[in-house]
């Protein structure tokens, strides 16, 4: 069943219209490649988002091999003070992929509302990756890609 709302996780407060855009997503997710706005049913993992996205951190995921939502940072550190969470009416986003928390819209989008956050009231959800992940992500995007992510 479709949620009556989604949620978007930004460091910025500011934003009054979403334009579709084309993620950038290190893993290259074949459900991540769509242009679009991307939002989540889960509120939580919007926040986790919200941080990941913000000053300082220079590679970062949300874990979701566990059945706890977490971020993962890589490289980086955040710096950011305050996060922010969107919220749509969900009736413009589509399920991709079905069955699934995540939500795509492909058109302009204006939020029903932003909230604000403290960062560090909410680091508690937020970790760095161990060495078997590093070892993964390297696997994954190759040591030249490594370098250009970590610096």
């Amino acid at each position: 069943m479709k949620p009556k709302y989604v949620y978007h996780g930004s460091p910025n407060g500011n934003i009054k219209i979403f334009e579709p855009r084309n993620p950038n997503d290190v893993g290259r997710s074949k459900h991540n490649l769509h242009k679009g706005v991307y939002a989540t049913k889960l509120k939580k993992w919007a926040m986790i988002l919200g941080i990941l996205a913000g000053k300082g951190i220079k590679c970062s995921r949300i874990n979701i091999e566990s059945k706890r939502i977490e971020g993962i940072i890589f490289g980086g550190k955040s710096t950011q003070k305050y996060f922010y969470v969107y919220t749509f009416d969900s009736d413009k986003f589509r399920n991709i992929p079905v069955n699934s928390h995540q939500y795509i819209c492909r058109e302009e989008i204006k939020p029903l509302k932003v909230e604000k956050f403290l960062v560090k009231d909410y680091l508690k959800w937020i970790r760095y990756a161990n060495d078997r992940e590093i070892k993964n992500l390297r696997n994954m995007v190759g040591d030249k890609k490594m370098k250009e992510i970590l610096g």
